[in-house]
């Protein structure tokens, strides 16, 4: 009874990394390239350059 419950949360954990992750790693890189993109926009515009496209 007790290995079937262990056994269902160890999947449940599995799918919930398996759905979460991805997303999560995609959020992140997304972050990532926007932070990058605007330190570029700021060095070649200023920083109202920023403010004016946000």
């Amino acid at each position: 009874m007790i290995q079937e419950m262990i056994a269902i949360v160890r999947l449940s954990l599995l799918e919930l990394l398996a759905f979460a992750g991805p997303v999560l790693f995609i959020g992140l890189l997304l972050g990532y390239m926007q932070r990058l993109s605007n330190s570029y926009l700021q060095q070649s515009f200023g920083r109202n350059a920023i403010l004016l496209t946000a």
